[in-house]
């Protein structure tokens, strides 16, 4: 068995040096996958497991969510590597194997480490991660880690209606079949966000309709979260399509498609759209993906701005007056940017409060 094991190896190695360019031979060969391993949120420890192809000999990992108090136990330990958190938001975790004590990693699966943590949301993921072999090979490193500590809890604040208020349906029926499509949106930093503020994520050309194959499309919040600090990491659903097994059609985003994160400023009473740092329009996609800091960008809508044109007009008393008369049904946006005096509801005061805005800019 062990020649025959040695033989596929070789005629991998031959055939994927018919594929590459020489020198990424082994960047191709070398894989490790990181997990997390038993979760104890009462104890504040998640275990992290590696499981890799060739020996590592060092590797960095980024958790999400949480504050890392310590790091113990694992092939760490056992091997000898010297780890180190690093960075300015105690997310990063970098091993070393140390000198002439310390032994790489052996191919298979390991605990790598115990981290003992605080949390700070409700979801946590191993968002990023690298290895590299004897100091010539990077690893191909695939993620499938993320922790859900308390159900989402979507019921208020600016940006709660997901996916139209279908959001346990979503869940529900991707829990029952696995057919869910999940992005994990994880931002690092953003600098002029202060704690609390409501960061939604929105698809303007998602699917939007629910129980039927109608493929209706249209603007769709998708994943919301509240701000307090960095990195979180938000999930976001994509659109489910049953219909050619008979089934149906449940709302989210729809890959390619461009992603908008939009910050709703409660203090300012401002919805602004970011701008993500050095990177073009992100198109949705399933999996992990990172943005490591983003600016306030445009004014996207205001308090007393309904239609959310840019400016407070007459005809923005004319959509209160239609919202208050129930000829407008208004989403949750809506109804919060007519809210001008901030007690809950739409009612005449809204009204007055209105033009007195437009009469006294």
């Amino acid at each position: 068995m062990s020649n025959f094991i040695t033989f596929k190896n070789l005629f991998k190695i031959f055939v994927l040096s018919l594929m590459v360019l020489p020198g990424a031979l082994s960047s191709q060969m070398n894989d490790a996958v990181f997990t997390f391993g038993v979760v104890d949120p009462d104890a504040g420890t998640m275990e992290v497991i590696i499981e890799n192809t060739d020996p590592v000999y060092s590797f960095n990992v980024f958790i999400s969510g949480i504050a890392i108090n310590n790091i113990f136990g694992g092939v760490i330990d056992s091997n000898g590597f010297n780890v180190n958190v690093v960075g300015n938001h105690e997310h990063h975790i970098h091993g070393f194997m140390q000198g002439m004590g310390g032994e790489p990693i052996e191919p298979g699966t390991h605990l790598l480490f115990t981290v003992s943590f605080e949390l700070i949301y409700s979801l946590s993921c191993i968002y990023s991660a690298s290895c590299q072999g004897n100091g010539q090979s990077n690893f191909d490193v695939d993620l499938e880690a993320c922790y859900q500590f308390e159900p989402e809890n979507n019921d208020s604040g600016y940006f709660s209606n997901i996916l139209n208020g279908y959001l346990d349906n979503y869940l529900q029926f991707s829990d029952t079949t696995g057919a869910g499509v999940i992005s994990y949106i994880t931002i690092e930093e953003a600098v002029e966000l202060d704690f609390g503020d409501d960061i939604g994520l929105l698809s303007f050309e998602g699917s939007t309709n629910y129980g039927d194959c109608s493929d209706e499309f249209g603007e769709i919040l998708v994943g919301s979260e509240y701000w307090q600090g960095g990195p979180m990491t938000i999930p976001a659903y994509g659109a489910i399509d049953q219909c050619d097994e008979g089934g149906f059609q449940l709302p989210g985003f729809i890959a390619g498609d461009p992603m908008s994160i939009h910050v709703w400023d409660a203090d300012q009473g401002i919805e602004y759209e970011m701008d993500i740092i050095q990177r073009d329009d992100i198109p949705w996609t399933p999996g992990h993906v990172v943005i490591s800091a983003m600016n306030f960008g445009a004014v996207s809508g205001m308090t007393g701005d309904i239609d959310n044109d840019g400016n407070i007009t007459v005809t923005d008393v004319v959509i209160m007056i239609a919202m208050i008369l129930e000829t407008f049904e208004g989403g949750n946006q809506d109804i919060i940017r007519a809210d001008i005096n901030l007690d809950e509801q739409v009612d005449i005061l809204d009204v007055v409060a209105l033009i007195e805005v437009i009469l006294n800019p």
